[in-house]
């Protein structure tokens, strides 16, 4: 029986998963960003192109009018740094899927590139897929949302770009 405190308590659980999914890929993205200021001038050119800095993008303009900034979302879920043991970075890693699979291109997801339309549909599905795929899957606006919020406001750059590491 679903009592109140079980469906409490099963709720609570999936915001807090979906919180640390949402921020470990917003933080991948940033990161991945940081390390490729091509990408970043590409995402600021797509967000200044959208109005004026204080218009707020409604559900609607984040699925249709940011294809870039879609792209990297999905290119910084693929690129995720996993060891080669791990069987989600295998398919990611795929040269036969991905040509320079080490390398992050947001634009092997745009719609009209060669490589995405001979991708196999199934080569990179890091939410799932059907009825029980993960919230970003159904609902990818919420990843967009707040990537568009960040990128446009800072200007991010790794450490080492600063000659620089960790602790020193």
């Amino acid at each position: 029986m679903f009592t109140p405190d079980y469906i409490s308590a099963v709720t609570f659980e999936h915001l807090l998963a979906g919180s640390s999914t949402i921020a470990f890929t917003l933080s991948s993205v940033v990161y991945l960003v940081a390390g490729h200021p091509e990408v970043e001038q590409k995402l600021l050119a797509e967000t200044d192109g959208f109005g004026p800095h204080d218009l707020v993008p409604t559900a609607h303009d984040l699925q249709h009018k940011f294809a870039y900034l879609d792209q990297g979302n999905i290119e910084g879920n693929r690129d995720r740094r996993l060891p080669s043991s791990e069987a989600p970075g295998v398919m990611a890693k795929d040269p036969k899927n991905f040509s320079e699979p080490d390398k992050f291109k947001p634009e092997r997801f745009d719609p009209n590139c060669e490589e995405e339309k001979q991708r196999h549909p199934y080569a990179f599905i890091p939410f799932g897929i059907g009825p029980r795929a993960c919230w970003p899957e159904i609902h990818p606006p919420g990843n967009k949302t707040l990537t568009d919020t960040c990128i446009p406001e800072i200007h991010i750059s790794t450490l080492t770009q600063h000659g620089k590491t960790f602790g020193t």
